[in-house]
């Protein structure tokens, strides 16, 4: 493996500038006629390139060898790993094949191979196959290939079924490409939120016209993916930048630093943002950074109520496997505090240490990169390449407070893929995750799977508890509202001439609620009036329209004010300003001046009613200017032409429903916040 993991994988798809190189130092070796060329030369530039991770060019150095002569299967074989080493999966796949098809006794390694870029091309059931062969051929007398793939075939075999099985059984999850400037046909990786910004890291060319890639930090608003932005601070240095981590108030950014990527280790550097941009990166003490040994992929863990917490990947001694993940509380004064193996039981005293099995739940033999710590729901998210998966690498997922943890899931397709899948990082606020693959859909500058994209899906956003609940309070409100809103128009009937009968005042001290519990009395009265001197149908009917004016009308009205009026005392109590329309209407049996005096005296006893309501419970929201009365006053003017005005006619003009209508008060509007 690779001393710098993830970076190695995503410079493979951009080494395809080191093959003009070679095609010069292949000048000196023999001449420029192609026809000519000597394959030993070929190969043996081709091994160079090999030695150099330049797995592009190496390919290509093979393949014009095998030009001359297709049955060189020790070239087949170079060629077959080059193309696997550069995650060329489809080319990979033809050359192990003809192995497999014709010395695979010589080459039994191959048909592990084959089985596995089977596998990363999706075709679980085949690749089952294969991995049980490389098994029955490892049982022969003369095996030659690696018996310490045996057992990995045995754990294939079980990953291609469980593969087999999620890819038939997806998650409701919708992963998207994002097709903007963050991703490009070169490798774009490790995104991560911070400071109202997305900061990521991306294998690209120095400029237009620069043969030299570099990784570099950039960063895009996080509500607009398009504006990539590099980070000038850093244009100076020549090194290789990844996997940035910024602070949650954005005055601190870590992040992976390597010096020479193609001899050097990577290490964690720290860089504090100042009035003049980003301050000359800091490396992190041997603590972090032990020398010789690659740290990388940091994350601050920032819980606000006990130290931070830093965690990365590093293949230093000590570990499980290649790559482990390691914590470190920063405490108070700035200073590390004890370097832990994450997933390993914590024991305080040291003496005690060999009484206690130390195996992490997390780190394997294997290697563990890449994680992220979400405080919200108490989760590690890591990649590996070692439990049960549906690629080479997976994330996973294990709830934990880096003293007791639970038990490793794989998160599940379509969040993994049969490609690489790592960088997971979930920002439940923001509602988003983000991963980086090189899973088919990503962009490649030469073949499908080579370069790795930065993709990302949508989460259920969390809210914290004042935001639910000023959420709740706002829906409610809305809510209120609304079904306030539809009980308007409600429609308030009186007797005749009631409030305060004969009287020119304007205003009364009766309660609405009053005059309706009278006036509902006296609906066996209204059924004999109405109903006299007719022959038995006609009193029938007339019956039967008295008691539906006062069931349909008078009581059906009453219990929509009372609602009205509950829904009014929460959403001033909510704080909302409400303002009520009353219309008032008369029967025609009075002049129009007094019938207006009437109209304002039965408007008093409503807004009465609102002033006595539930104790006085409106009184302050009157005072305060929470609630607002407009009234509008009309007499005989607005009675319906075929209501009678002879008063000597009582039973039409009185007790006929048609009459009756026609005294009322509406609240005809509801404006509530002002709206």
């Amino acid at each position: 493996m690779s001393r710098v993991y993830v970076t190695s994988i995503c410079k493979r798809c951009v080494l395809v500038r080191k093959i003009l190189v070679l095609y010069i130092l292949f000048a000196f070796s023999f001449t420029c006629n192609a026809q000519n060329r000597d394959v030993n030369s070929l190969i043996y530039s081709g091994d160079n390139a090999m030695k150099q991770k330049n797995y592009y060019g190496a390919a290509k150095l093979y393949e014009e060898a095998l030009s001359y002569d297709r049955k060189m299967y020790d070239v087949v074989w170079k060629t077959a790993e080059a193309y696997r080493m550069d995650n060329d999966y489809a080319n990979a796949l033809v050359h192990y094949k003809t192995l497999v098809d014709k010395v695979e006794d010589k080459y039994p390694d191959a048909t592990y191979r084959y089985a596995q870029m089977l596998k990363s091309n999706e075709d679980f059931l085949r690749a089952q196959y294969f991995f049980k062969r490389f098994i029955s051929l490892s049982k022969k007398g003369n095996f030659k290939g690696d018996v310490t793939k045996v057992e990995y075939a045995e754990q294939e075999i079980l990953n291609c079924e469980y593969a087999w099985k999620q890819l038939n059984r997806p998650l409701p999850v919708e992963i998207k490409h994002v097709e903007s400037g963050m991703n490009s046909v070169y490798s774009d990786f490790g995104a991560s939120m911070g400071n109202g910004k997305v900061y990521f890291a991306s294998i690209r060319p120095e400029n237009d016209t620069s043969k030299i890639y570099r990784s570099k930090l950039y960063s895009v608003e996080d509500n607009d993916f398009s504006a990539v932005k590099g980070l000038t601070s850093f244009d100076g240095l020549s090194a290789e930048m990844s996997n940035p981590c910024i602070t949650k108030n954005g005055d601190k950014m870590y992040f992976s630093f390597t010096e020479d990527y193609t001899n050097g280790n990577t290490y964690i550097y720290m860089s504090m943002l100042t009035t003049d941009g980003w301050s000359m990166p800091q490396k992190l003490p041997e603590k972090i950074n032990i020398q010789g040994y690659n740290s990388t992929q940091p994350q601050i863990v920032e819980y606000g109520y006990r130290p931070d917490v830093l965690i990365w990947s590093s293949d230093r001694p000590g570990g499980a496997g290649g790559y482990d993940i390691y914590s470190c509380e920063i405490l108070p004064d700035g200073s590390f505090g004890t370097v832990k193996n994450v997933g390993r039981p914590i024991v305080e005293d040291e003496r005690f240490a060999e009484f206690v099995d130390t195996t992490s739940v997390i780190n394997t033999a294997g290697d563990e990169i890449t994680p992220f710590y979400c405080i919200t729901d108490s989760t590690l998210y890591f990649s590996s390449n070692q439990f049960q998966s549906m690629g080479a690498f997976d994330i996973f997922a294990v709830k934990g407070n880096f003293r007791v943890w639970e038990e490793v899931k794989n998160l599940g397709y379509p969040i993994n893929s049969a490609q690489n899948d790592f960088y997971y990082k979930k920002y439940p606020e923001e509602g988003i995750a983000f991963i980086t693959s090189n899973r088919k859909g990503a962009l490649a500058q030469t073949h499908q799977s080579c370069c790795n994209d930065i993709f990302y899906y949508n989460i259920e956003k969390y809210i914290d508890e004042d935001e639910r609940i000023a959420m709740e309070q706002k829906v409610r409100i809305e809510s209120l509202t609304q079904r306030t809103r539809l009980l308007v128009p409600i429609s308030l009937y009186f007797h005749n001439d009631i409030p305060n009968p004969n009287s020119w005042d304007t205003v009364t001290t009766r309660n609405y609620s009053d005059t309706y519990f009278d006036y509902m009395q006296m609906q066996e009265r209204y059924r004999r009036e109405f109903s006299k001197g007719l022959d038995k149908s006609g009193r029938e009917q007339a019956i039967d329209s008295i008691d539906n004016f006062f069931s349909y009308m008078v009581e059906d009205n009453y219990n929509r004010l009372m609602e009205f009026t509950k829904m009014m005392k929460e959403l001033l109590e909510s704080g909302q300003k409400v303002a009520i329309t009353i219309k008032g209407f008369t029967s025609p049996l009075n002049t129009v001046e007094y019938n207006n005096n009437l109209a304002k005296r039965r408007i008093s006893s409503l807004v009465n009613f609102f002033a006595e309501y539930d104790g006085g419970v409106f009184k302050q929201y009157v005072e305060n200017g929470m609630i607002e009365y407009k009234f509008v006053a009309f007499g005989k003017t607005m009675a319906a032409a075929n209501v009678s005005d002879d008063r000597k006619d009582q039973r039409n003009s009185v007790y006929n429903p048609a009459a009756a209508r026609e005294r009322r008060i509406e609240i005809i509007a509801v404006e509530i916040n002002g709206d």
